[in-house]
């Protein structure tokens, strides 16, 4: 009985403690950031999902004699894009959609917009390599220029139909043997 008892303690004082967190006044800056860094978590999961499913499609359509290769390729790449953008609807509110259409340097919140899309757009590893390649000069607020938003979408889409492609290539290629 006493064990049921602080169990049930337990459990309402970690109610109030989540509800009393979720409900904390979070600046807009750590919103946004914190929006894009759960889309990316979202993205890895969307990829998994996505290349699971093009790799099942692929592996029944082989043991029946059908043809494989294509469909699960497509199937894969296809949903991959489609849960990311349902992704990026559900989880970004009003505020971090602003980002994609900000490229002043000026604006307010362009130092959340650019570290949130930056972040976002080397999933794997592109932006880092853009940097590399391209240096960026620091602006006079001390931050690095922004890379426009459409550059880092075609980032995001490369990666995406990249890693959706490849491992499901080599996902039916090392199912098949």
């Amino acid at each position: 009985m006493p064990f049921t008892l602080l169990s049930r303690l337990v459990v309402a004082v970690s109610v109030l403690l989540l509800t009393s967190t979720a409900f904390a006044e979070v600046p807009v800056e750590t919103g946004i950031i914190d929006a894009f860094a759960t889309l990316k978590l979202s993205t890895y999961a969307f990829l998994g999902l996505a290349i699971a499913t093009g790799t099942a499609v692929s592996i029944y359509r082989y043991k029946r004699g059908l043809p494989s290769l294509w469909i699960g390729l497509a199937i894969s790449t296809v949903l991959s894009v489609v849960l990311y953008q349902i992704g990026a609807w559900a989880i970004l509110d009003d505020t971090a959609k602003v980002c994609w259409i900000m490229t002043d340097a000026s604006e307010q919140l362009i130092s959340p917009c650019a570290q949130g899309r930056e972040s976002l757009a080397n999933l794997i590893g592109l932006k880092s390599l853009y940097t590399t390649i391209s240096p960026r000069q620091i602006l006079e607020t001390g931050i690095a220029e922004p890379i426009g938003p459409i550059a880092i979408k075609f980032m995001i889409y490369f990666s995406l139909v990249f890693v959706a492609v490849a491992v499901t290539r080599l996902l039916q290629i090392l199912t098949k043997k």
